[in-house]
């Protein structure tokens, strides 16, 4: 697949996750609360759902309440915007830097 192609798939998929109702994002906000992972599900998304369900099992018994929080934090972003919760913290910029250094 090249580049530019999974870019539009990107694109496409962002433009598709941001369409959502607010109450569809409060109804997953609520339900990362019970189960981490679950908005994933919601979406279809079984097997990324299911990592953040065992990812968040397994942090609230290494940290608590802090990895089961980080776990649902992580689902829910990237149920809504598509994106890993840690990507909203980097410049755009800066991950092309790192991914064009990485390559060459």
């Amino acid at each position: 697949m090249a580049k530019n192609e999974k870019a539009t798939q990107d694109e496409v998929t962002h433009e598709t996750k941001s369409q959502s109702s607010p109450l569809t994002n409060g109804f997953k906000g609520v339900a990362e609360v019970l189960l981490p992972g679950s908005s994933l599900l919601m979406d279809g998304d079984i097997k990324k759902g299911a990592i953040h369900t065992v990812g968040g099992l397994a942090g609230r018994v290494v940290l608590g309440p802090v990895g089961w929080f980080a776990a649902a934090a992580n689902s829910y972003s990237n149920s809504v915007t598509g994106k890993n919760l840690h990507e909203h913290f980097i410049k755009q910029e800066d991950a092309k830097q790192d991914s064009i250094q990485q390559q060459g």
